[in-house]
């Protein structure tokens, strides 16, 4: 593995962690979030939800990101 490449992974690890981070401390607030959204409950508990698995979302695109640049495309001849 080429040192560009290397960094690239760490900085893809480091950023990926920190916003496995943010969504703990999104998951703690959550509570006080839900209950200042002027929805009926049903649409609380659905608004909780998408918040927790859009920042799911951000870390595992963060990563696959970093993964798919390391791995690099590979054309296949026609």
């Amino acid at each position: 593995m080429k040192p560009a490449q290397r960094w690239t992974l760490i900085a893809a690890v480091l950023g990926s962690g920190i916003v496995f981070l943010d969504s703990t401390v999104v998951n703690v607030a959550l509570p006080r979030i839900g209950r200042e959204l002027p929805t009926p409950d049903e649409a609380r508990l659905a608004s909780a939800d998408a918040i927790q698995v859009a920042m799911l979302i951000g870390a595992a695109l963060l990563l696959a990101g970093a993964v798919v640049n390391l791995v690099g495309l590979r054309r296949q001849a026609a």
